[in-house]
C-alpha cells in the first residue's frame, strides 16, 4: 500500500483501482442485491396471495357443492322411501 498526496489509501493491484473505489463498488453491489431481494420477496408475496385467494375460492365452491349434494341426497332418499313403501304395499296386496 502507498499513500498518495491526497491522503487516499490505494491497494496495489494490476488494474490500479483504489481501496476506496473497491469499497464503493462493494457497497453499490450490496445495495443492488438488497433491492433485488426485496423485489423478489414482494413478487413472491403477491404470488402467494393469489394462491391463497384461489384456494379460498375452491373451498367456497366445495362448500356450496356439498350443500347442494346434501339437499339432493335428502330429496332422493325421500323419493326412495316413497318408492319402497309403494313396492311394499303392492307386494302385500298380492
Amino acid at each position: 500500500m502507498r499513500f498518495s498526496s491526497s491522503m487516499e489509501v490505494t491497494a496495489p493491484s494490476s488494474h490500479g483501482g483504489s481501496l476506496f473505489n473497491v469499497k464503493a463498488q462493494m457497497k453499490k453491489k450490496k445495495k443492488k442485491k438488497e433491492q433485488l431481494q426485496k423485489k423478489n420477496a414482494m413478487e413472491i408475496t403477491a404470488r402467494l396471495e393469489e394462491i391463497i385467494n384461489y384456494v379460498q375460492s375452491l373451498q367456497n365452491q366445495v362448500g356450496f357443492l356439498s350443500m347442494r349434494l346434501a339437499a339432493a341426497t335428502r330429496s332422493y332418499e325421500g323419493r326412495l322411501e316413497d318408492l319402497m313403501e309403494a313396492i311394499t304395499t303392492s307386494v302385500i296386496q298380492l
